[in-house]
């Protein structure tokens, strides 16, 4: 019996719950929030009881879905997890690296690796990716700079990378983990960005298959997962399973949402029957509409690239990518995965067709059609250096503070993060060094629309810093 198959038995055989939650099968919820689930599925909106798998000790149908998915990725085993990728790659961390290691990880990695630095004591040492100054974004870490990372940091444990990057930029995987295995390091792989790779015709397949010793994946983010549906795949030559294991039931909530866990079987079940078939008829669609818009004058990232992402750069026609989202979403209903100062980034999926891309490609072309294209005139402003790292995450996190104006902080600690959202990817940490240039970035983004997060003061007047 799947864990689909358990939930309608669960609903079939049960009508008078005594257990959590507290809405009973949805006998008791507000009129507003009943309507977001079907009778059916309030029904099976239950959590862990002897009639259902436990998902933090899996013995039947969860445990059989997570082997079920360790094969259609390439891995030896499969966790499934309800908290995002965030506690995925947080269980990649904390089970493997100890209190004093360090781990080397690229300057835009999700803030999820800092989180896992402050709960485990693990320093980071980031290393730089390539920036893109034509787009202004960051991309994937080369080999060469990841080897001279280790040469020059030995003592290190693991080497963390992202790959595919948040714009669909790909990693040499096979290269990296021949490095990091030579050198004696793990290689953890945020692979937040595809859990498609497996089943996406003439495309890189997931890391786990390619050398990487775990990988987290977001399953909800390109596939039919529900939101924080994610997984971690292992390979157990070098990690210790069973410490990943307890490690991921040490972060895990102990009342996981049944949907969720569902809908990861789910998602593994469609990809499985029929996964490449979506892939093969949507792929030639999404080859023509970049041709399309490339002839209408955007110009797109390209080169060796997930295919599902699509990257165009708008800041040539004179127009923020914030300010052209706001006007896709309100008068086209067309609404995108990102928008910067130049950028604009689109997300496709499986669940996409011929219909929804025309859709896309004609609100765009609309938006330029009264817009002379300028080229790099706006007067935006560019990505600043990384800051200098001065102490360790955990002690700068639990470290004495005090607030002082934001304009006056060049040269202070960093008590709390500033991060541009989305992808994540914080402009400062706890524990790096403020820097003039930091400080006119940010105000400068948000002048613009770019959303920033992680301090207290959402004014961002004050900010706290280290005593």
């Amino acid at each position: 019996m799947n864990i689909l198959d358990s939930m309608q038995n669960y609903k079939d055989t049960v009508h008078t719950p005594f257990h959590t939650p507290g809405h009973k099968m949805g006998l008791c919820v507000h009129p507003k929030l009943k309507k977001l689930l079907t009778e059916d599925g309030w029904k099976k909106e239950v959590n862990v009881t002897d009639a259902l798998d436990d998902l933090n000790s899996p013995s039947w149908a969860i445990k059989d879905a997570e082997e079920k998915a360790a094969k259609l990725y390439g891995a030896d085993a499969a966790l499934f997890m309800v908290n995002g990728t965030t506690s995925a790659i947080q269980t990649m961390i904390l089970g493997s690296l100890k209190d004093g290691d360090t781990i080397l990880a690229p300057r835009n990695a999700h803030r999820s690796v800092f989180g896992a630095a402050v709960l485990s004591g693990v320093d980071i040492v980031y290393m730089t990716p390539e920036i893109n100054d034509e787009f202004q974004i960051i991309e994937e870490l080369l080999p060469e700079t990841i080897e001279k990372s280790i040469k020059e940091h030995p003592y290190a444990k693991a080497v963390l990378i992202t790959s595919p990057t948040y714009y669909g930029r790909f990693s040499d995987i096979e290269t990296i983990a021949k490095i990091a295995h030579n050198a004696g390091m793990l290689l953890l792989v945020d692979e937040a960005h595809g859990p498609h790779l497996p089943f996406l015709p003439n495309s890189p397949k997931s890391a786990i298959s390619r050398g990487a010793d775990m990988v987290a994946s977001s399953t909800h983010k390109m596939l039919g997962a529900i939101t924080q549906g994610s997984m971690l795949f292992v390979n157990k030559e070098r990690v210790d399973f069973r410490k990943i294991a307890q490690t991921a039931a040490l972060l895990t909530t102990t009342s996981p949402n049944q949907i969720i866990v569902a809908s990861l079987e789910a998602a593994m079940e469609q990809m499985e029957s029929c996964g490449e078939e979506y892939f093969k008829n949507l792929l030639p669609l999404i080859e023509n509409l970049r041709k399309e818009l490339k002839e209408a004058g955007f110009e797109l990232l390209e080169g060796e690239l997930d295919p599902m992402k699509l990257t165009l750069r708008i800041s040539d026609f004179g127009i923020s990518g914030k300010e052209a989202d706001k006007i896709l979403l309100t008068k086209y209903g067309v609404a995108a995965e990102l928008s910067n100062l130049h950028n604009l980034l689109f997300l496709i999926s499986y669940a996409d067709n011929e219909d929804t891309l025309k859709t896309l490609k004609n609100a765009l072309i609309d938006l330029i059609k009264d817009r002379k294209k300028h080229g790099k005139t706006m007067n935006f402003p560019t990505l600043p250096k990384i800051p200098p790292s001065k102490i360790l995450p955990r002690k700068a996190f639990f470290g004495d503070i005090r607030e002082i104006p934001f304009k006056e902080s060049a040269g202070f600690v960093a008590a709390e993060e500033i991060t541009s959202y989305p992808p994540g990817i914080p402009l400062i940490h706890p524990g790096e060094v403020i820097t003039e240039e930091l400080i006119k970035y940010a105000k400068e983004v948000r002048s613009f629309g770019i959303k920033l997060i992680g301090f207290a003061d959402q004014t961002l007047e004050r900010v706290r810093v280290l005593k």
